[in-house]
């Protein structure tokens, strides 16, 4: 038998070159999960939000590639007064159909379509009606298309030197001198 012995630091007794390593490694190693997927989740939601949209759930897809998508499915909620700062023409059409509900189906494969289901309390006009939804998914495309970058940035600063630094402290990580990871 033999016994080794070798010391482990924390991430800020490391030299520069190996915290560098260290944080490659943690990057190279991490997976996403579950846990990364809820939050960016709830990050977009409450970004769609801020625009006047409120939705319970946003599918997306960002791998950085070109089957890259964010979508809105199922009962959908708008908040006129803050829709109203952007979209003028929409809220003033959406109060004059007299809209009770609204509810998205995707539809499509690589890009955001969408069937957009309007409910009224009253049978609207045929031509307001079809305004209505073509600028409601014109919305929701104009909208799905901020998700997509908002959910890339999200992932990017998630994998920043910086982030990575924070992670890893907040853990108390350990390493070795050349920035291996211990544990």
């Amino acid at each position: 038998m033999r016994t080794i012995s070798f010391n482990v630091y924390r991430f800020n007794e490391l030299s520069p070159e190996a915290q560098k390593k260290a944080i490659e490694n943690y990057r190279n190693k991490r997976d996403w999960d579950d846990n990364d997927s809820k939050m960016l989740e709830d990050y977009l939601i409450d970004r769609v939000e801020e625009l006047g949209l409120k939705t319970k759930s946003i599918v997306f897809s960002l791998n950085f590639s070109q089957g890259d998508h964010v979508y809105f499915e199922g009962e959908l909620e708008f908040d006129l007064d803050k829709l109203s700062q952007t979209h003028r023409k929409l809220v003033d059409l959406w109060k004059k159909v007299g809209v009770s509900e609204v509810e998205c189906q995707k539809s499509g494969t690589y890009h955001y379509t969408s069937n957009v289901i309007i409910r009224t309390r009253e049978i609207p006009c045929e031509m307001n009606y079809d305004r209505l939804a073509d600028m409601l998914v014109e919305f929701l495309k104009e909208t799905s298309k901020k998700c997509l970058d908002l959910g890339h940035e999200y992932i990017m600063d998630r994998n920043s030197d910086e982030s990575i630094r924070e992670d890893i402290e907040a853990n108390e990580y350990e390493f070795t001198e050349n920035g291996v990871w211990y544990n």
